[in-house]
């Protein structure tokens, strides 16, 4: 990799996949070329490349061969922003010319975690340690915020929310979406299907929603490594005709898919920001959010949905009620606070921040 002629922006990610981590990184390393020469790398590819962006995956079939990687390029870049926790031990052990940013978008605590990641949380935790020799600390929440300076010992800390393409996430006029509806309410969740997301909550909630509402369908998009245990837990309480995993979508297909959806549900036991909220707020959705972490901050700020406490499936079937009957007041708020989030204003957040570093 030869040194770029002028500021290089290294984007760098963990893994190339769905999830909004990528997405993220992806829109930063496109709306930052017009500044900066920009790159995105990561660690494995997942996923087949749908952007016109240039990726670089680093041969490292280990962690400690990521870090060695990692020392070899590092100081081919005047700024190295990295999203990838893991990254930082190999970052940040010595000096370097690149200035570092690294953005937390959250850790898994670990009463949340399976059985069998605990090792791999405790790992996060002794990673992000290392966030104390960044240049920059990027909070994407007031939650994760918090943590940075009151957990991890950042002194330089900002917070920078994750953006929302609200020119493509949008209340969509022509009603090709209609084609994806299913059930009335159609109930939307997005992200991974994984112990900490409240899958079991979801479902289990299911049974009490379909008394209240019996035409409602739960449509789960994306996938993890617990989908094929959710799946079996479906088919054993017979409601397969009531809830569809969808597995993961294209990106440009899920505006269809939001706006085809009533409601989105964002009930999961920890979240450090919760896209897929600001996704559906775009499109114009009410969300209901679980009171906890980055959660409740978008629901406190934007009116645009309900907030739930506990476990009680009735809890959900109220808030789904609630807001079934107060449909346009929630609409109307969810897209007015979207728009705060659009990436143009994110990216101007960001510049500011690698200018900042670079100065000194």
């Amino acid at each position: 990799m030869v040194k770029m002629s002028k500021t290089s922006v290294c984007q760098l990610i963990g893994c190339y996949d769905y999830a909004g981590i990528t997405q993220v990184a992806v829109q930063l390393s496109i709306k930052l070329r017009e500044k900066f020469n920009t790159i995105l790398i990561t660690r494995k590819i997942a996923r087949r490349t749908e952007e016109n962006i240039k990726i670089v995956k680093l041969d490292a079939r280990t962690t400690l061969e990521y870090w060695k990687a990692l020392d070899r390029i590092a100081d081919q870049f005047d700024v190295i922003h990295t999203h990838d926790v893991y990254s930082l031990p190999g970052l940040l052990r010595k000096k370097r010319t690149a200035k570092i940013v690294y953005t937390d978008h959250g850790i898994v605590p670990l009463r949340y975690s399976r059985i069998n990641s605990f090792h791999g949380t405790i790992f996060a935790h002794f990673c992000r340690s290392f966030a104390r020799r960044a240049d920059v600390c990027i909070g994407v929440s007031d939650y994760i915020v918090d943590e940075l300076k009151n957990r991890v010992g950042c002194l330089n800390v900002l917070k920078i929310p994750n953006g929302v393409d609200t020119e493509k996430f949008k209340p969509i006029k022509d009603k090709e979406y209609l084609k994806l509806k299913l059930g009335n309410p159609m109930l939307l969740k997005v992200g991974l299907i994984e112990k900490h997301r409240a899958i079991d909550y979801h479902i289990y909630s299911m049974p009490f929603i379909l008394k209240k509402f019996p035409k409602a369908h739960l449509v789960f998009i994306g996938t993890g490594r617990d989908i094929n245990y959710y799946k079996t837990l479906v088919r054993d309480m017979r409601l397969d005709s009531f809830i569809h995993f969808l597995g993961w979508i294209p990106n440009q297909m899920l505006p269809l898919y939001y706006n085809a959806a009533d409601i989105i549900l964002q009930v999961d036991y920890c979240h450090g920001f919760g896209l897929p909220i600001l996704e559906g707020m775009a499109c114009g959705k009410p969300v209901i959010a679980r009171d906890a972490y980055a959660m409740r901050e978008h629901i406190q700020k934007s009116g645009a949905g309900v907030l739930i406490q506990g476990k009680d499936p009735h809890e959900l079937v109220m808030a789904v009620k609630h807001i079934l009957d107060n449909y346009d007041f929630y609409t109307q708020k969810a897209r007015e606070y979207a728009k705060h989030f659009d990436w143009e204003r994110i990216v101007a957040q960001y510049i500011k921040a690698y200018k900042k570093v670079l100065n000194g």
